[in-house]
């Protein structure tokens, strides 16, 4: 690789060295909730998610695939959060501006191959940085390029600096590695352009704006984990991974560590990496864990958090964006999460964002819209599946919680269970899913369900004219011919203390010939008190409402319980 110039470590000292040549290259209270795929405002939301240019595009990982039909006076929850929510600052934009942080604009331009050949003056950057080991063990350069950084494994820091501008900084973020401030819009990799990197990565962001930000490398593997922070920073799409578009791999064969900390809206973060596979069978696996901590996700508007990767493809090629398992905590406003990641295909090659292992989500004081602990499945040969997934959400408030995954006319079962614990939520004002979602054909099947509520309320609210309250539904939902969102194996529920009105199916929810069964189910209801509110004229106790079984819109739909199996009510 030819250089524009090199910092060269010398025991303590940094020499600057200049070289020549190239720049190398029906019950008491209607269901509240409901989101309704035909709501403009809703497909609004959901199209901004997909990162799709196409506005009439349904397919997202917006919750209006399979969402429960509602008995008569259910109200949208979009036309809810518009009116008299108290968590209207979430609700998504009706413009769908924040498509423009497109996923498919990773392929389709955003992460388009850098020249090859530019001046020297706009040229690559190469920078001589110690890589800490016993002493000064060995060297590695980063590479710029535009707007676009590489750092070969150098740890790296990208912070202000005293002029209010941002600037790369070494792994102690104490020593500027590079004079020329990045721009709004940059994106930064913690691995190479083109080269494989033999250890590890580390990028830290502070305070800076609009940066996108990859652990891995830009068409090269990186054999070791990948760590990435975020500060007091509002950043473009972070993935842990990093980016194929089918010219190399870019796979992680250690795992994804992703900390965000602090104030800052993030557009989108994906735990894994993105395939996107124009140019051959693109692969950005993470063979290892997938982490993602973060303090306060702050993220409105439309935008997602994945644990998994994105995989993509229109063509006869192939994408992989897996990963080996994910953790997930945090707490604070977040519009869209999901456990596991977002695969789509539309041409004769097949898309996989699988979770391999476990997918655990916890939220602590949350204030979230929409969770669905699966993964999204978009195409007939889209795979996102996971092993088993634990959800758990501790205080706060939530509209919709799904269990398992969604396929739009993909796979995004789950092998094993779905577990859902609740505690001390004090506003449950949506649905509580405990399976997954299928439409168009697909399959969102999981091996068992439990769904544990402790201590919460599920409160009976005025919208738009109508008193509306919460629905559980055991299984899953699913609609159109050939779909179905099983639950294969057992499945229970269990409420205990708080006060709460609402509906609760134990089956789950099929429309247009679909099938949402679950195989055998038991239900135990402990100390519920009824949830008092005023109507207007009185006080009015309200209470919940259990259906055995599941709740079927239309002839030949499937929502049966195969084994009511035991139901307890003490108290």
């Amino acid at each position: 690789m030819n250089m524009a110039g090199k910092l060269v470590a010398v025991g303590t000292a940094l020499v600057l060295v200049w070289a020549t040549g190239g720049i190398g290259s029906a019950p008491a209270f209607a269901q509240s909730a409901k989101p309704d795929p035909a709501s403009s405002l809703w497909a609004a939301s959901a199209n901004a998610e997909t990162g799709r240019a196409e506005a009439d595009d349904p397919a997202a990982d917006g919750g209006s695939d399979g969402a429960p039909e509602g008995a008569a006076g259910t109200v949208d929850p979009k036309e809810h959060l518009d009116a008299e929510s108290p968590h209207e600052e979430f609700a998504p934009d009706p413009s769908g501006s924040s498509s423009a942080e497109s996923d498919a604009g990773e392929a389709d331009g955003e992460d388009a191959e850098p020249t090859d050949e530019k001046p020297l003056k706009e040229g690559i950057l190469a920078v001589l940085a110690l890589v800490q080991g016993d002493g000064l063990s060995s060297a590695a350069s980063i590479e710029r390029s535009g707007s676009t950084v590489y750092a070969n494994g150098v740890p790296i820091v990208v912070k202000p600096d005293a002029d209010g501008k941002a600037y790369i900084f070494d792994g102690a973020g104490t020593v500027k590695l590079d004079e020329t401030p990045l721009a709004s819009g940059s994106k930064v990799y913690g691995g190479g352009n083109g080269v494989d990197i033999d250890g590890n990565t580390s990028i830290s962001v502070e305070a800076v704006s609009n940066i996108s930000i990859f652990g891995g490398g830009y068409n090269g593997a990186v054999s070791g984990n990948a760590r990435i922070s975020v500060a007091n920073a509002s950043t473009g799409t972070v993935y842990g991974g990093g980016f194929s578009d089918g010219s190399r791999a870019a796979d992680i064969g250690g795992s994804v560590s992703i900390d965000l900390a602090g104030t800052g809206t993030k557009s989108k973060v994906y735990g894994g990496g993105s395939a996107e596979a124009s140019k051959g069978d693109a692969s950005a696996n993470v063979a290892g864990a997938v982490r993602i901590s973060c303090e306060n996700f702050n993220h409105q508007g439309g935008s997602s958090v994945y644990g998994g990767g994105y995989a993509r493809t229109s063509s006869a090629y192939s994408a992989s964006a897996q990963v080996g398992s994910v953790q997930m905590e945090g707490s604070g406003p977040t519009y869209v999460l999901r456990g596991g990641g977002w695969a789509f295909a539309s041409g004769s090659g097949a898309a996989h964002a699988d979770v391999l292992g476990a997918i655990e989500i916890v939220l602590t004081d949350p204030d979230v819209r929409e969770v669905y602990s699966g993964g999204y499945a978009d195409g007939a040969a889209a795979t996102a599946d996971a092993a088993s997934v634990d959800t758990t959400v501790v205080g706060g408030e939530m509209m919709m919680l799904y269990g398992g995954g969604t396929a739009d006319g993909g796979s995004a079962n789950v092998a094993g269970a779905a577990n859902v614990t609740i505690d001390g939520c004090s506003n449950l004002y949506g649905y509580t899913i405990g399976g997954g979602s299928a439409s168009n054909a697909g399959s969102a099947d999981v091996g068992s369900v439990a769904i544990s509520i402790h201590d919460s309320v599920g409160p009976v609210e005025k919208q738009l004219g109508s008193w509306v309250a919460q629905a559980v539904y055991v299984g899953g939902s699913a609609s159109g011919a050939g779909s179905h969102a099983d639950v294969t194996g057992s499945a229970s529920l269990a409420i205990e203390g708080g006060s709460m009105a609402g509906n609760l199916y134990g089956g789950g929810d099929a429309s247009g010939g679909a099938s949402a069964t679950v195989k055998s189910l038991s239900v135990r209801l402990s100390n519920i008190a009824a949830y008092m509110f005023n109507d207007g004229n009185q006080d009015v106790a309200g209470l919940l409402s259990l259906f055995a079984a599941g709740e079927t819109v239309e002839d030949g739909s499937s929502s049966l319980v195969q084994d009511a199996g035991t139901s307890s009510f003490p108290g």
